[in-house]
């Protein structure tokens, strides 16, 4: 009984069912990218984080929504950083300055302090994802 109820689990893990999928077609079209390929190659990858992100927030699934939300962070990096090579230093650091004081007005309007922040974040998402 414990053995099936073991293997029940296993079987119904969004990361078992949709993980493999997903890591191995974004990572295709993502490689071939990074090796020089086409942009198609991107939009391949980024089609595939797309739908991932669609279906993991749909069904309220972990690995598809994370899955999906890392391609798609590595190529929208990736197709950037010629970009953002001619970006100043001074802009990164007054985004980062500005997002800092973003969170912290909210914090504060929430009357939360950082730790109580970061547990409301994690219950959130253990409560609404597998």
């Amino acid at each position: 009984s414990i053995r099936r109820q073991r293997q029940m689990c296993i079987r119904d893990s969004s990361w078992v069912a949709y993980g493999p999928a997903i890591g191995l077609l974004a990572a295709a079209g993502m490689a071939e990218r990074l090796d020089g390929g086409d942009a198609w190659h991107a939009v391949f990858a980024g089609t595939v984080g797309v739908i991932a992100v669609v279906v993991g927030g749909s069904r309220r699934l972990a690995a598809p929504l994370l899955l999906g939300t890392a391609t798609l962070v590595a190529i929208v990096a990736h197709e950037s950083f010629d970009t953002a090579a001619g970006i100043p230093t001074w802009a990164w650091l007054a985004t980062g300055g500005a997002t800092l004081i973003g969170s912290a007005v909210l914090m504060e309007r929430n009357d939360l302090g950082p730790i109580e922040a970061g547990r409301r974040v994690v219950d959130v998402v253990a409560a609404h994802f597998e």
